[in-house]
């Protein structure tokens, strides 16, 4: 399933092939934030076990998207880490008989 992800006020939105690569990225990017220990902990194994890709594609499937808060340890701004489908094009309309 191709997915948006971003960290918002962080990265921009980028768009990735599977939800695997997705994760991957969206780890690879928070890992380096000043998130608190607990933050820093919660987001490494939910990003990052074993079955992260099939919870979050069940997440995106029964509610559409997926928001997660967070704050920084240097600010008390919240930023979220959100994961959307890509939106399907729409089809095409039939031609006239």
């Amino acid at each position: 399933m191709p997915v948006i992800v971003e960290l918002t006020g962080i990265t921009a939105p980028a768009t990735f092939p599977r939800v695997p690569e997705a994760l991957a990225a969206l780890w690879r990017s928070m890992r380096v934030l000043p998130l608190s220990d607990l933050q820093h902990d919660w987001f490494g194994y939910y990003l990052t076990r074993p079955e992260a890709a099939a919870q979050v594609t069940r997440t995106l499937q029964r509610d559409g998207d997926l928001t997660l808060a967070f704050s920084l340890t240097d600010s008390r701004r919240q930023h979220l880490l959100r994961v959307r489908p890509v939106p399907l094009p729409h089809a095409a309309p039939a031609p006239p008989n």
